[in-house]
């Protein structure tokens, strides 16, 4: 992006020539480079202002830059050249006559006479004594001005030693086994990218369309080739400025060592959880930064390209895109205000904001979506992301010192901050520490919602926005934050327990990776392609019958195995719209999927289910609408393994009638018995229990996460984690024997009490006082099941 710098706005104040007088208040220069202009826009060619002049005059002089002689005589100053001479200035002087003075003073001129002496202005002025301190920073300085090959190097051999992708295998988990939940999502994104189907209408999730260039796999030729080099680009790209900002600074050792562990652990981010879109959005936001404390003046192309930018990260995985949007948007406006006031402000703005909504509906269209859904994953987007704090929000033991680490990080990214931007207008300042605040608040939340290994995307990315930072008057402050952090990111790596990996955190040296990748794209991409397909689809064990009748047919994977639509291409998949149903997490997204599930024209026809879940959660407990309708609108008609095969039918189910309610006791236990004795044997028993919603409210759970609930079936082994925003959906307590739901499918043992616990294990406490409703809902069962 270029930048149009602006000289007829500085704020630089006049030169004086008073010497006692002290040099003015102006901002921060950053070192320029040798090889071009530096990461943030400097002219390599312009002088450095705060490096001191060897042949110029002193410190004070040299601060202010090389100015014109000047005579002053009581008046407006005489501007001459270097070669001018007295008498040519005294020839343009007009002299006043004063009164009472003589004119004829021996050995005076007549302005002398007048005035004063005259500085002899062809005298050059002696140069101040150089400090050593001055001389070690100026012969420092030009030695560590970077030679474009040498930073070419380092950032090559740095991201090589820490290629970011892992394995091209797809359905491969890196855990080491064919399959599972994340993995899932990641196939998915791939798949629906090469069906067609459509974000907010057929499928929404927090990922969008793009999403996919963040996960390197071969599902099929185009999405993986695309994949692979948005990853290797954006690796190569932050690894070239990481090495070209350290090495105004280091020696070249140690600006390898830097670039090595920063890239590390923006690998360390993209290896598991495809997160190519968070290291966009940080280093938008570290450029961001970068702009605002060099006061840099934007073109409307520049402003233009930023936008696009920005709405691809967006259609990429929409946080990550807000992150982006936000620090750009915050710079545009606030370098607009510092430059022009609010008109310019506004003009800024406007540019940007509009680029990035056509830059939304441009890229949302090259992938083949309906424009007309973008307002609805949008909407649906937001409700995953305000449902996931009470939803996912999990805490790994272990892990409790880092919260504490990060809000020390914070503390002294912001000091860092507030003395670098000291001699900034105010408005400067805020800027900046509004774009921290904004990008500390997302990757907060995603690293400590749910506290395990993603925390280290908090630490990692402030790490590089600490690179924004970076200047020879702050060393003394960057470098041991920037050490600090990067230790830090190292032990959050680590994951707790004996079986910690110091081989993949102390020396992650990679370059097997990067062999598996190019063969991966080469000589082995057809038959890894079809190797992986067999291997993924022998690992669900489906038989043959299964097979046969899904074939050509519309089918829903149920809960989360959407891997499974690749692995069988000869399948429709028919997903419901939260394709993986642990995160339809509030009632307004899980009657969205039952709803989709009801409708015979647009839904699917089979269901193949596996009772599974997450987190510890009870599995007849999630989507409840969904499991409601599959028991009342489907049959199984098969079993093969682990999985049962559903095909719609009738609706067998009636209306929902309350018959009663009851309290926990101070235990915390419900006893359903005598309610459960007013159910007819062809009625479903149905319970609800919305004060666990209404408890679990309150700023702290809307900001940040509230403590886990848990219930206690009785007849389990251990208490279950409950999701408080499905706490008014009607679940299952008991099922007619009509039914003859397997197990395989979902739990029906009969529920006659529950215990309801707050807190994490094992300090959980019983929950009192909460009201449980309960229903029937009448079953047809099949002629004479019943008897």
């Amino acid at each position: 992006m270029s930048e149009q710098p602006d000289e007829t706005d500085s704020e630089t104040p006049p030169p004086t020539s008073d010497p006692d007088r002290p040099a003015p208040d102006v901002p921060d220069q950053d070192v320029p480079d040798q090889d071009g202009r530096d990461p943030y826009g400097q002219d390599p060619d312009a002088p450095d202002p705060d490096a001191p002049d060897p042949d110029g005059p002193g410190p004070d002089a040299a601060a202010l830059g090389p100015q014109p002689h000047a005579a002053t005589v009581d008046g407006p100053a005489v501007l001459t050249s270097g070669s001018a001479t007295a008498h040519d200035v005294a020839d343009d002087i007009p002299v006043p006559h004063a009164t009472g003075a003589s004119t004829d003073s021996p050995g005076q001129s007549p302005v002398e006479q007048t005035t004063g002496p005259i500085p002899d202005l062809t005298a050059q002025p002696k140069p101040a004594p150089k400090t050593r301190a001055a001389a070690n920073t100026s012969d420092k300085t030009d030695r560590r001005r970077p030679n474009a090959k040498v930073t070419a190097l380092i950032a090559f051999v740095a991201c090589v030693a820490t290629w970011p992708i892992l394995d091209l295998t797809p359905g491969f988990d890196p855990a080491g086994h064919w399959g599972g939940l994340d993995i899932s999502w990641v196939t998915a994104s791939h798949v629906i990218a090469r069906r067609g189907l459509s974000y907010g209408n057929d499928v929404v999730f927090t990922y969008g369309p793009w999403g996919f260039l963040g996960m390197p796999r071969l599902y099929y030729t185009i999405t993986g080739v695309a994949s692979v080099i948005a990853v290797l680009s954006t690796h190569g790209l932050l690894g070239y400025f990481s090495a070209r900002v350290l090495r105004r600074f280091a020696a070249w050792p140690l600006a390898l060592i830097g670039t090595f562990y920063i890239l590390r652990f923006s690998a360390q981010l993209m290896l598991p959880s495809a997160a190519l879109a968070a290291i966009l959005a940080t280093m938008v936001v570290a450029w961001a930064i970068a702009q605002v404390i060099n006061e840099r003046r934007f073109t409307a192309a520049s402003l233009i390209a930023t936008g696009l930018l920005c709405s691809l990260i967006l259609t990429m995985k929409i946080n990550d895109g807000i992150n982006a949007a936000a620090a750009a948007g915050l710079m545009a406006v606030g370098l607009g205000w510092k430059h022009g006031g609010v008109r310019r402000a506004l003009r800024n703005g406007a540019i940007l904001t509009t680029s990035w909504a056509l830059g939304v509906v441009v890229w949302w269209t090259i992938a083949g979506q309906n424009i007309a859904h973008i307002p609805e994953w949008i909407r649906v987007s937001a409700q995953l992301s305000a449902g996931y704090g009470d939803a996912m929000g999990i805490s790994q033991p272990g892990r409790g010192w880092q919260i504490p680490a990060a809000i020390l990080t914070v503390a002294i990214v912001g000091a860092i901050a507030y003395v670098r931007l000291r001699r900034h207008a105010p408005v400067l300042r805020l800027t900046v520490l509004t774009i921290l605040g904004v990008h500390w608040a997302i990757m907060g939340t995603w690293s400590f919602v749910r506290h395990d290994a993603h925390a280290t995307a908090f630490f990692a990315t402030t790490l590089l926005v600490l690179l924004a930072f970076w200047h020879r008057t702050m060393l003394r402050y960057t470098v041991p934050a920037s050490i600090a952090l990067g230790i830090t990111a190292w032990l959050v790596v680590l994951p707790p327990g004996p079986d910690k990996q110091w081989d993949r955190a102390v020396l992650p040296w990679e370059t097997s990776f990067a062999e598996n990748t190019i063969k991966g794209l080469t000589v082995d991409r057809v038959d890894l392609m079809d190797t992986s397909r067999t291997e993924l689809a022998r690992s669900y064990g489906l038989s043959a019958e299964i097979v046969a009748e899904l074939t050509g047919e519309t089918v829903h994977i149920d809960p989360q195995e959407a891997a499974l639509a690749w692995a069988f291409p000869e399948f429709k998949w028919d997903p419901l719209p939260i394709y993986q149903e642990y995160q339809a997490y509030s009632a307004a997204l899980d009657d969205r999927n039952a709803d989709r599930l009801a409708d015979a024209d647009k839904g699917p026809r089979y269901v193949l289910r596996q009772n599974v879940t997450v987190d510890d959660r009870i599995a007849r407990f999630e989507s409840p609408a969904v499991l409601l309708e599959l028991a009342c609108a489907f049959e199984p008609i098969n079993e093969a393994g682990h999985w049962v095969l559903f095909e719609r039918s009738d609706n067998k189910c009636g209306d929902v009638g309350q018959v009663g309610s009851v309290e926990t006791d101070d235990d915390g236990v419900a006893d359903f018995t005598a309610l459960i004795e007013q159910a007819s044997p062809d009625d479903i028993v149905l319970a609800r229990w919305p004060d666990v919603e209404d408890r679990n409210g309150g700023l702290a759970a809307s900001l940040w996460k509230s403590d886990p609930w848990y219930a206690d079936l009785h007849h389990d082994a251990r208490p279950g984690r409950i999701i408080p925003a499905l706490a008014g959906q009607w679940h299952m307590l008991a099922v007619p024997e009509c039914m003859a739901m397997p197990q395989l499918a979902v739990d029906t043992t009969p529920i006659d009490a529950m215990t309801f616990l707050r807190g994490a294990a094992p300090d959980h406490s019983p929950a009192s006082g909460i009201e449980v409703e309960l229903a029937t809902m009448p079953y047809a069962c099949p002629d004479g099941a019943s008897e």
